[in-house]
Formats: C-alpha cells, sequence, structure tokens
C-alpha cells in the first residue's frame, strides 16, 4: 500500500493554496495560506530585507501565483485590512531558496508567538486582469484572464451546474467586472469568437466559495490538458457603464448609469454634503470617467436636461469610500422611492477634448484619433474603426470628411495610458459620447485609429541640396490630382513661432530661418539636416541621414506593394531611374521611419505618410534601383589594396585607370573605409581587354556617377594601394568569434558573408569553413553586407550599430576525432566544443578515418538510428586522405556512424562477470546468516529451557532409547559435537564406558563448543590441565540442564581434579574450563 503515497501527498499539497488578498488585484496584498480547511497568515518574522530573504521568499510567492516578480513584501499595511483578516497564523520564520515552486516547500517553523498585526505582505509586478470578451457588452462573453504578460482562457472542467459551482465562480467574475449578477455559464459559444482566441490556458478546475473579490484568489489547479475548446463563457445581468449628460463635456452633467439594457438615473438619497459623502462618491465617478477631480454634486439641474431623461433609478443612497474603480462597486441598497427629478448631477474638474496626433505632435486634420483627458492621453481603438466614425471626427474637428483611412501604424500619438473603441448609435453629437469610459481602463486593443480629413493641407520643403529641411515652403492639399503650390509670404508676417510650428511637424527642429524667395515665396530653413540616402548609388538599404547620424528605414509591418511604393519615390528622388526590385535587410536596432505608407506619386520619401521615431527594426527596407552601382576591391591577400571593380545590376566591371588622380584616390579610400590614400600601382598600358568598362575620366560629381563603356576594349586596370590594414581573426584557434582589430565583433545579422567567412578560414591557415553560429550580445558590432565577389570581409560594405547577436565561425583545423572504442564504435567530432555524432557516407570514407586514428582499414560501418538531430556529415572528396577536408556541416536527419576498423579491439561485457560474482556473495551471505541463525537457537534452547525431576531407567529402557535416536545423534551441528579430532574408536569407547555406568544417549550435555571443549595436551612439567566432573548416572536425554563455564584459575573456592576424581571414581580428562552440571542436590 506504500506506493498509494506517490497519489496522495500530491493531493494533499494541492490543498495548500495561498493568495495576496488586496483590494485591486490578485498579485498584492497581504499573504494568506490555506491549511487544515482554514485560511492563515503567515508571519513576518524572518521576512527581513537586510538579508534578501523577503526577495528570495517573495519570488516564490510571486511565481506560485503566476504574478510575475517580486516588487516588495511588508507587514501590517492598513490598505490591505479590507478583507476579514484571519486569526491563526500558519507560517512563521520562512526561509526559501527562491527556486521552490510553492511556499509550502520553504523552510518555515510552526508559529507560536506571533503578534496580531504582524502579518506578511507582498506586492509583485504582473497585473491580473479578467476580461469576458463578447462582441456587444464588456459583460458578456468568453471569459479570458491575464497572466505573465499574456490573456488565456479558462477551462471549463469542474465549472459545473449540478453542484452549483457555476453559479460561485459566476458570481465571484461579474462581481470583480461591476457586471451585476451572474445569469449564466457555458463554453465554447461560437458566438463569442468574434475576437482573436488565445492559445493558452491559465486555469482549470476552478472553485470558488463566491465570496472571492477576484477570480484569481478562488481555488484553481494549473492546465495540463484541456482541449481548444473546452473555455468557458459567462453571461452577466448588467452593462454596468456610467456617463454624465451634459451639452458640451462628458466630465459634466446628469448622472446615469447602464444596467439590464437601459439607462437610468442616480437617487440623490445619502448623496450629502454635511458628512462629505457626495465629496466621495464624486470622486469615484469623475476617476472612473478619466475627468480629474470632483468639483460639485448637485440634484434636478435645469442646465442638465438636454439629453432625453430616463425613467428609472438604479441606484439610490450610494455610499462610496473614495477608493473604488467603479460607482457600481460602491455600497448602494436597491431604489423604492425616489421623485422623478431627485436625480445626482456631478461637475468634475477636467475635460475631454478630441485631437488628431501625428508622430506625437499634434496636426490640424490628420493623425493618431486621441482624447486628452486630466489623466493623460486616450487613443480611439482601431477595433470596428470606419468611415462613418471617421466622419464623425473630422466633422467635429472641422476638418470636412474623412479623404483616407491610413493602415494602422502609419501614425503614431501622443505617450498613452490605455485604447477605448467608439460605440455609436448614430444620436451622438460629439465623439466622446460613444465611449464607456469605465470600460477604457481594461481595454485590450492593440492598434489606434488614425484619419485623413479633407482639409488636411500637406506641406513640405523643397530639398535644396537634397535637404529635405530647407528650402521653399509649399503646400497640397489632400484631394485627389492636387499640386504643390508655394505658400505666400504674407507681407513679412509669417513670425518665428509659426515657423517653429511647421519645422516641428516636418521633424526637422526648429526654424533657424525664415527670408522671402521670388517676391511673395517662403524660404525657410530648419535647425535639422535631414537627407534620404542609399547604402550604395542607387543600391541597398534605404537611410534617413539626421544631420550625422544614419538611420535605417524599417519594412517591419509593411507589405510588398508598400515596399514597393516607398522604392519607387525613393529611386525617383535620389535619380537612380526605375525601380527594380525591393527585399528586407538585416535587424537593426537604430531606426528612425516605419510604415511608410507611399502613393507613389511623392516626389520625396519625406513626402509619405510615416511613423517617425528611433526604435528597433527586425528588418531593414531595401530597393534596387536601375542605375544602381558599387566599387568593391576583390584581392584575397590584401583587403584595401588591389584590383578596383565596379558592379551594378548586369554584373562585374573593371575600372579604367584613366581620370584618377590624387583627390579620386582619396575619395576611393574613403569610400571603402581602408583610410588614406597611399598611391596607385601601375601596371603596363592596355594589359588587360573586358567588353564593359567603368570610365571615370572626365568630371563627375561622385566616382559613383562615372559612365559605363559597354564595348570590348583593351585598358590599363585601376589598382590602388590605401593605408588601411584592418586586421580580421577569431577568438579562438580557428574557432571563435569573428573580431576586427580584436575589439569590434560582426553581427550575426550581416548578409551574403558566407564567401568571406571561408576564405577569411583560409587566410587563417585554418582550412576551410565548417559552420557559424550565433551567441547573443550587448552593445555595438560590425554590420557587413557583400556582394559574392569579395575574398576578404573588409571588403565587404560595413556600419556600425547595436546588435543583440554576434557571429562565431568554426574551421576545419579546428576538428577533433574520437572514436568510442578502442579504434571501432561511434565516430564523433568535435569543433565548436561539444562532442557530436556524424553520419557517414561509405565504406571509403570509413577508410580515410580509420587510416587516420592509426587503425588500419575500415571492416564495416553502418548508420544507426538517433534520437537526436545529426548535423555534421564526413563525406570525402575521391582521392582525400585528410578526414578535417571531409567533415561538412549538413543535416544528415537521424543517423550516426558506427564504424569498426582493423584494429578494433572489443571491450570485453564486464557485466556478466560482475553479476555472477555478485551473486556468489549474495549466496554466500545468505548460507552465513542461516548458519548463524541455526547456531543462534541452539544456544538460546541451551540456555532457556528450564531443569525437571531425575527420572530413573533401566538398563533396557535405556538401550531401546539409545537405539530409537541413533539417527538423530548423527545429524547434530558438528559445531556442537563435544569433541571433534578424536577418533571413532575413542568415541565408541566412552559411549560404552558411559553406557555400562548407567549412560544415556547424547544429550545437551554434550554439545560443548568447540573451541571451549578442548584445550591443548599440557605439556610436560605443567600443571595437569582441568577435568570434566563425570556425568550422572541419572540424567536421561529427554532433560535439559543448565551450563556454566568456569576457569578455575579465577577462583580460589573451585574444587581440584583429584576430589574431583576421587569422588567419582571415574579418571576422565577434558580440555578446557570445568563444567558444572546441575540439578544440585
Amino acid at each position: 500500500m506504500w506506493f498509494l503515497l506517490l497519489y496522495l501527498v500530491p493531493a494533499v499539497q494541492a490543498l495548500n493554496w495561498i493568495a495576496l488578498q488586496g483590494p485591486d488585484s490578485p498579485c498584492e496584498g497581504r499573504l494568506e495560506v490555506y491549511n487544515d480547511g482554514d485560511w492563515g497568515l503567515v508571519c513576518y518574522h524572518g521576512w527581513n530585507s537586510e538579508n534578501g530573504q523577503d526577495r528570495k521568499n517573495g519570488e516564490v510567492v510571486c511565481r506560485s501565483l503566476g504574478c510575475g516578480q517580486h516588487v516588495e513584501s511588508g507587514h501590517n499595511k492598513d490598505s490591505y485590512k479590507n478583507h476579514q483578516l484571519p486569526t491563526k497564523y500558519w507560517m512563521d520564520e520562512v526561509k526559501c531558496s527562491g527556486t521552490e515552486n510553492n511556499l509550502w516547500n520553504c523552510k518555515k517553523l510552526k508559529v507560536t508567538h506571533c503578534k496580531a498585526d504582524n502579518y506578511v505582505t507582498v506586492k509583485c509586478s504582473a497585473l491580473n486582469w479578467i476580461a469576458l470578451r463578447g462582441p456587444d457588452s464588456p459583460c458578456e462573453g468568453r471569459l479570458e484572464v491575464y497572466n505573465d504578460g499574456e490573456w488565456g482562457l479558462v477551462c471549463y472542467h469542474g465549472w459545473n451546474s449540478e453542484n452549483g459551482q457555476d453559479r460561485k465562480n459566476g458570481e465571484v467574475v461579474c462581481r470583480s467586472l461591476g457586471c451585476g449578477q451572474h445569469v449564466e455559464s457555458g463554453h465554447n459559444k461560437d458566438s463569442y469568437k468574434n475576437h482573436q482566441l488565445p492559445t493558452k490556458y491559465w486555469m482549470d478546475e476552478v472553485k470558488c466559495s463566491g465570496t472571492e473579490n477576484n477570480l484569481w484568489n478562488c481555488k484553481k489547479l494549473k492546465v495540463t490538458h484541456c482541449k481548444a475548446d473546452n473555455y468557458v463563457t459567462v453571461k452577466c445581468s448588467a452593462l454596468n457603464w456610467i456617463a454624465l449628460r451634459g451639452p458640451d463635456s462628458p466630465c459634466e452633467g446628469r448622472l446615469e448609469v447602464y444596467n439590464d439594457g437601459e439607462w437610468g438615473l442616480v437617487c440623490y438619497h445619502g448623496w450629502n454634503s454635511e458628512n462629505g459623502q457626495d465629496r466621495k462618491n464624486g470622486e469615484v465617478v469623475c476617476r472612473s470617467l478619466g475627468c480629474g477631480q470632483h468639483v460639485e454634486s448637485g440634484h434636478n439641474k435645469d442646465s442638465y436636461k438636454n439629453h432625453q431623461l430616463p425613467t428609472k433609478y438604479w441606484m439610490d443612497e450610494v455610499k462610496c469610500s473614495g477608493t473604488e474603480n467603479n460607482l457600481w462597486n460602491c455600497k448602494k441598497p436597491r431604489v423604492t422611492h425616489c421623485k422623478a427629478d431627485n436625480y445626482v448631477t456631478v461637475k468634475c474638474s477636467g475635460s475631454i477634448e478630441l485631437s488628431l496626433n501625428r508622430n506625437g505632435k499634434m496636426h490640424d486634420c490628420a493623425g493618431v484619433v486621441q482624447f486628452n483627458t486630466t489623466n493623460g492621453y486616450v487613443s480611439v481603438c482601431n477595433n470596428a474603426w470606419d468611415k462613418d466614425k471617421a466622419d464623425m471626427v473630422c466633422k467635429e474637428l472641422k476638418c470636412g470628411k474623412h479623404h483616407k483611412i491610413p493602415q494602422s501604424g502609419t501614425f503614431q500619438g501622443e505617450q498613452i495610458s490605455h485604447r477605448v473603441p467608439l460605440r455609436c448609435t448614430g444620436n451622438e453629437k460629439f465623439s466622446w459620447q460613444c465611449v464607456n469610459w469605465v470600460e477604457a481602463k481594461t481595454s485590450t486593443c492593440s492598434q489606434e485609429a488614425s484619419v485623413i480629413c479633407s482639409n488636411y493641407k500637406s506641406m513640405r520643403l523643397t530639398g535644396d541640396d537634397g535637404d529635405v529641411c530647407n528650402g521653399t515652403l509649399q503646400q497640397k492639399n489632400s484631394t485627389e490630382n492636387s499640386s504643390w503650390v508655394p505658400v505666400p509670404y504674407r507681407n513679412g508676417s509669417y513670425i518665428k513661432a509659426e515657423a517653429d510650428d511647421i519645422c516641428s511637424k516636418m521633424n526637422c527642429g526648429k526654424s533657424s530661418s525664415v527670408t522671402q524667395r521670388n517676391g511673395s515665396e517662403i524660404c525657410l530653413t530648419c535647425t535639422d539636416c535631414v537627407k534620404v540616402e542609399l547604402e550604395y548609388r542607387c543600391y541597398g538599404n534605404i537611410y534617413v541621414r539626421l544631420n550625422d547620424t544614419i538611420h535605417a528605414v524599417c519594412s517591419d509591418g509593411m507589405t510588398v506593394e508598400a515596399q514597393r511604393r516607398m522604392g519607387e519615390v525613393v529611386c525617383q528622388q535620389l535619380n537612380c531611374g526605375k525601380i527594380l526590385n525591393v527585399s528586407q535587410g538585416s535587424e537593426v536596432q537604430n531606426v528612425l521611419l516605419r510604415q511608410v505608407d507611399c502613393s507613389g506619386q511623392e516626389d520625396t520619401l519625406w513626402e509619405c505618410l510615416a511613423r517617425y521615431g528611433p526604435g528597433p527594426c527586425q528588418s531593414t527596407a531595401r530597393v534596387s534601383c536601375a542605375d544602381w552601382r558599387r566599387l568593391l576591391l576583390t584581392d584575397p591577400d590584401n583587403a584595401c589594396a588591389g584590383k578596383v571593380y565596379a558592379r551594378d545590376q548586369i554584373g562585374l566591371m573593371a575600372v579604367s585607370r584613366d581620370g584618377w588622380g590624387t583627390d579620386k584616390g582619396e575619395e576611393v579610400c574613403k569610400y571603402l573605409k581602408c583610410g588614406q590614400f597611399s598611391n596607385y600601382i601601375e601596371e603596363d598600358p592596355l594589359k588587360e581587354e573586358h567588353n564593359r568598362i567603368y570610365n571615370c575620366s572626365g568630371t563627375q560629381k561622385s566616382i559613383l556617377d562615372c559612365r559605363v563603356d559597354n564595348k570590348t576594349a583593351q585598358f590599363q586596370h585601376l589598382n590602388i594601394k590605401c593605408d588601411g590594414n584592418p586586421v580580421v581573426n577569431l577568438l579562438g584557434n580557428c574557432t571563435g568569434e569573428v573580431r576586427i582589430n580584436q575589439k569590434e565583433r560582426m553581427c550575426g545579422v550581416s548578409q551574403n558573408t558566407g564567401r568571406v567567412l571561408n576564405e577569411l578560414c583560409h587566410h587563417l591557415n585554418c582550412k576551410h569553413l565548417i559552420t557559424s553560429w550565433f551567441t547573443k550580445s550587448k552593445g555595438k558590432a560590425q554590420y557587413f553586407s557583400c556582394t559574392g565577389h569579395e575574398n576578404r570581409l573588409w571588403q565587404c560594405s560595413s556600419w556600425t550599430d547595436n546588435c543583440e547577436r554576434v557571429i562565431s565561425v568554426a574551421c576545419a583545423n579546428r576538428i577533433e576525432f574520437n572514436f568510442t572504442g578502442k579504434c571501432g564504435g561511434e565516430l564523433q567530432v568535435r569543433y565548436r566544443g561539444n562532442w557530436e555524432p556524424v553520419c557517414l557516407n561509405s565504406i571509403e570514407d570509413a577508410h580515410v578515418i580509420c587510416r587516420n586514428q592509426n587503425c588500419g582499414k575500415a571492416t564495416s560501418y553502418e548508420n544507426l538510428h538517433s534520437s537526436e538531430g545529426v548535423q555534421t556529415s564526413f563525406k570525402c572528396e575521391k582521392g582525400e586522405t585528410d578526414p578535417k577536408s571531409c567533415v561538412k556541416y549538413e543535416s544528415c536527419q537521424e543517423r550516426k556512424a558506427l564504424i569498426y576498423c582493423e584494429k578494433h579491439a572489443p571491450v570485453e561485457n564486464t557485466g556478466l562477470t560482475v553479476g555472477l560474482m555478485v551473486g556468489l556473495l549474495f549466496l554466500l551471505v545468505v548460507t552465513i546468516v542461516i548458519w548463524q541463525r541455526k547456531r543462534f537457537l541452539a544456544i538460546l534452547r541451551l540456555k532457556t529451557s528450564g531443569g525437571g525431576n531425575d527420572i530413573e531407567l533401566n538398563n533396557t529402557e535405556m538401550q531401546d532409547l539409545k537405539e530409537s535416536n541413533k539417527d538423530d545423534y548423527e545429524e547434530v551441528d558438528p559445531v556442537m559435537n563435544p569433541v571433534e579430532g578424536e577418533s571413532e574408536s575413542q568415541g565408541e569407547s566412552e559411549d560404552e564406558e558411559q553406557s555400562s555406568s548407567g549412560g544415556s544417549s547424547r544429550t545437551q550435555y554434550d554439545d560443548v563448543k568447540e573451541s571451549s571443549d578442548r584445550q591443548q595436551e599440557p605439556q610436560k612439567g605443567s600443571p595437569a590441565a582441568p577435568l570434566l566432573p563425570p556425568r550422572p548416572a541419572n540424567i536421561i536425554d529427554d532433560v535439559s540442564y543448565e551450563a556454566e563455564l568456569e576457569v578455575l584459575d579465577d577462583y580460589d573456592d573451585a574444587m581440584p581434579a583429584q576430589a574431583v576424581v576421587s569422588e567419582t571414581g571415574v579418571s576422565e580428562t577434558r580440555e578446557g574450563a570445568v563444567m558444572l552440571v546441575g540439578p544440585v542436590g
């Protein structure tokens, strides 16, 4: 039955719940533990911050509750006394290591002395919210809970209507959401699948008593098995919204509450200023609506009758403490008697203003739709955002109608606290009347709504010298086919404040100067300098140069078509011809533009809609224009010297020496990041012949603007030497991180670097490249982008940026080989720190490795199934003898090689030998134990047998008894025989003597241990050995006698041997001590 403990222990532990009892969250409050059918407290003794024990204990509490990280611990906080305080303490002196799964697994003492208010309080980092996901109401839908930064489901197991558990659980859900009473629960309702379905289950077997404030405080189990669609749904009785109905602001007016599908009033009974109850109640109303502080309350104000007056009263005698999150959480009885005009009115300090925000700056008629409240900015949710709502917003802002709804994320609004959906019936005058301000704080919307209204006017600067932040100020209406027109100078009244606003909206800083141009135009120069560039001439990553810093443009979240439209604008802006293709680049940490939305008709990238602001990016935006080109070196021996080539969309072409002077030499060395120009390496003219030549003779704006001669001609190839000498090596011996000049690392998201890394291995005399891998890092690293023609890493284009993973390399010379046995067994290789299995291709390949290991030829090989994926193969080219050249990093699925060579020495199977030896040893031990047991029982019989009366037998009876027990005498344990080593004849003669003197068969009298029965014969001249006394004649076999061995030398009163002989008349010599045999009489 002991194995049942395996099941009982988890069952017992499951009852040892813990909870944090607080007013607002199950992840903050008074720490309570459940034991012996009752909740109790944890004493603060030992829960010290000085030695960090509070942090270790707190981490266990927060982790076991799914509440994130431990924030702080304390004791006896008055704010956590809202729940009934338990009277017992279940734990004291708790000492966790911090790794336990539950507080009950930590070391702890039974509480003996703990003061009433010396209990532990804990605050964790997570917010464990709950929500009902339904199409129409926050009080009906699929039940979801928020844990560990993610929303999840609640499994229906145990949520049963048969035992009423669904009602108890539902009451807790509805009450904590301020949604009235529980109506019904169910599971897997198709009507509640309108929201995206979470993939995780956070709760199972929920068992609430019905009195808890939050579902997280109920008893529950971690989910192990729950079907995908077996989630809980709940319907509550109320849609418990509140609102202030006034003519001008949502923060002042008649107080109304929504319940049971209908708006109703709040009766003024108990809403008294005399006892301050109006202030407490008003604070809850204003705070829940995001309207700041309570200013005043009243009743029946005529100015608030602009809206239709509800006929019902839903609340009366409201008594709030002032700390509640919603008016529905305050104490309130059901309404019985309230006059028609005795309703509450409330005025709050704040107001709610609608605005459009573009990239953190207020914009007239375009941007993210936001409400500015006293509690911060609240954005409108993109869910159900449509043209009708956009028209309503534009009209309210006097911006006409909506012109365009940009893709989500195009604009970035002000830093917000939360997002709210607009739920309009069509009768609202203002957009804020469509918002449930109570629900706003628990909305889980992730995208913001934005709009471009018809009255929006785009502005730009013509971009003198490519700088989009200076030039003539122009504007264009958002209507179709409108064109850019200069903004009039206004007779010099264009003050600096207005110019500052224009520069700020264009993300160009502030105004630096405002001058008049061409009579009536404005020439505006901003403080920032912004240019759009490409990584190479008309090719590569799209960059925005802000002053002296380069920022990539991010492609995250953009469709291929959106990227192509953006590429068309960039190629046109940079005079690079038509667009060829777009692609995605590497991960970077520093971008300035994202979610770029171009129509394709813009003249510059800065005119497109975009989300502006620095931040990380998963993939940069890349474009290839028709006129792209790049200069590069390909010399395998020197990264900064050799023949210069140009590459365009067609291919590689040689650069002619014609037209190259020192200035162009300086320019190309700087372009190649190879330091200063040293000299040209002159060769014989007309030595080479190519059909495409890059010719820089003449005057060009840049070395990338030279002409391409598509004709076959002989020419002198440009050969240059720069003084740069970048050193690229590996951190270890033929393996490890790639390091440039010993310090800089190579970012793992570099592009097309396979060729140069392989050449790096050869350059370091490490043979060929086996593989490369990534390791996590922090800080800056070098990004490389190669064309595939370079032979040295530094010949690739490069830049420095923050990087989260760097690249490491393993070359072939780092490889080690190993057999698991002597000249045979599993073949293993090690080239990146660990021994790994390999797969084999042929017996010839097996010969190569066997010879290399001095094991002769291979006799056999096979590829065995491996539970782990094998990522290294052993494939030799024909005639290859070096096994390191045969190792390749490629998947072998699940096969690992087993090879046996000629000199293979099988390892003896010692398991069988060891097993036999252990078995024999076990049998020997058993034999000794049995033998000792028999010996012990014999001695025990000797010790415990009692004395009896002498029985006299005649000679005939004695002889019969002797004959009948003859066999038994022969079976006596030899260990117990009186004398061993005596001859048979001597034994027989002794028996006869004893029989003739009225003797008997052998009894326990004769069972004397051998070691005590005999001694060595006395030496001549030594004292005579002590003799045993004669056996009494009247002893028979059926009577047992106690015997005691005594050493004669130790006692003065021992009887001399001669006396014994004289008394019995028998002369009998025995070895050992005298045995005195009873009974005495």
